[in-house]
């Protein structure tokens, strides 16, 4: 289970995607800070992308069913709050 602690909307353009928002979440034990909801410009799914090496000691395996868990949760909150699915 994946309990969303901060949620903000944003819009960050990127190069390849667009940030639409910013996240920490607590999953078990851990609490992941600064993690990003984005929305690729290929059209394709949105998906999340955890802190980067400088700012996180831990990194979650892609495909995994935790990275599943948090996604899941992320887009639900996104969704909660615009009414509308990433």
């Amino acid at each position: 289970m994946a309990d969303i602690t901060r949620f903000r909307l944003d819009t960050v353009p990127l190069e390849r995607s667009d940030i639409i928002a910013h996240f920490d979440v607590r999953v078990g034990d851990f609490t992941i800070r600064n993690g990003s909801l984005r929305l690729p410009h290929d059209g394709r799914d949105a998906f999340i992308a955890m802190p980067g090496k400088g700012t996180c000691g831990i990194s979650i395996a892609q495909p995994s069913q935790t990275r599943d868990i948090i996604h899941d949760a992320v887009c639900a909150r996104y969704r909660a709050e615009t009414g509308r699915w990433p």
